[in-house]
């Protein structure tokens, strides 16, 4: 299949859904250090999180500490709460519009 630049709006997604990832890290390393005698804040965890995106993924990512305290709470994140009213998941979208590109040629 032929390489071809991404629209905005399906670049805008990759780059959400790898900052959910990397909030994902930080709210499990946060986790872990609470049980720990002396914990390190959230404010370290985000840094060394924001430091190993940068490091693997050559990107900066903004992480906000509130964000992560809530996700430890148990709320969810905007991606997984839309997800929910969407009609097609992601493998259904993917293949839909495989289709329609195939269809077009």
């Amino acid at each position: 299949m032929a390489h071809h630049a991404l629209s905005k709006s399906k670049a805008n997604q990759i780059e959400s859904k790898e900052k959910e990832n990397w909030l994902n890290v930080a709210v499990e390393r946060y986790m872990a250090e609470k049980g720990n005698d002396k914990p390190k804040g959230v404010h370290i965890i985000i840094k060394e999180v924001k430091a190993d995106c940068l490091r693997q993924t050559r990107s900066q990512i903004k992480l906000s500490r509130s964000t992560v305290l809530a996700c430890c709470q148990g709320w969810q994140s905007i991606q997984e709460s839309s997800s929910r009213g969407r009609w097609l998941t992601n493998a259904e979208e993917s293949i839909v519009v495989e289709y329609a590109i195939n269809t077009a040629r």
